[in-house]
């Protein structure tokens, strides 16, 4: 293949085809936040758009799923100015992880009840508006889970964002310490086809101990009861609620 690449790709960016699991403010249906995980910098159509928020409706935000656990350490935001000068780039933004998924019916118009979330970058520490590529450096923290929320005082008008581009290495589940939890997860060992069962609400994923994801669900109720009849004898890790459990197979 001949040619040249119009900008270099950073490989180490694990946000680039990810999902988009939630979003408030946008424009119109193609002006929504999925453009902005695409990987596609150089076409100024290809954006987020959204006007400054009424104060009835303030919580402008996108929840992001890198799909799988990874050591977060970088972000950076393409703002307006990267690719129409006419229009003002954001004074700020909050950015916060989570290992585990939000409970979407916790957020409302003006506020995420979730506690789920750890802050990273802060809207407040500075005004930024003169940065139209905007790049936070953290001290690495696992996630799975990222929100980008813009707060109404950190917009001056009709913004645009071209990239949200999270960076970061895949966490290795298969080597995490294991906790023995057999309050939560029971019974543990299970004879392969009968149920195990799982207190509490959250979401859970199972691993194999190479670190192949194999299943992953949101469990709603405080008592959940989770067949094994589609799983091999064997030992598997189930990571719940920030906890990874050591589930065996007999």
């Amino acid at each position: 293949i001949y040619g040249q690449f119009s900008r270099s790709i950073e490989r180490e960016a694990v946000s680039i085809g990810k999902t988009v699991m939630a979003f408030n403010g946008t424009s119109a249906y193609y002006e929504r936040p999925l453009h902005t995980l695409d990987g596609i910098f150089t076409n100024p159509n290809n954006r987020w758009k959204f006007s400054r928020p009424i104060l009835s409706d303030s919580l402008t935000y996108m929840i992001v799923d890198l799909e799988s656990q990874y050591k977060v350490s970088r972000f950076k935001l393409y703002d307006s100015r990267y690719l129409e000068a006419e229009y003002p780039n954001l004074l700020g933004y909050n950015i916060y992880l989570s290992e585990t998924a939000p409970n979407l019916s916790l957020i409302g118009k003006n506020k995420d009840n979730n506690t789920c979330w750890t802050k990273v970058v802060s809207a407040y520490d500075e005004n930024r508006s003169d940065q139209s590529v905007k790049t936070d450096e953290i001290t690495p923290l696992q996630a799975r889970y990222v929100k980008l929320e813009i707060p109404r005082s950190r917009t001056t008008g009709e913004s645009r964002i071209f990239q949200f581009e999270v960076f970061g290495e895949k966490a290795d589940l298969a080597i995490a310490p294991v906790k023995s939890l057999s309050e939560t997860v029971y019974p543990n060992p299970v004879k392969q086809g009968e149920n195990i069962h799982l207190s509490g609400r959250g979401f859970l994923e199972v691993y194999s101990l190479q670190g192949n994801r194999i299943e992953s669900r949101w469990l709603s109720s405080e008592i959940n009861s989770i067949s094994t009849a589609h799983l091999p004898p064997g030992v598997y890790l189930l990571h719940f609620n920030a906890i990874i459990v050591k589930l065996i197979i007999i």
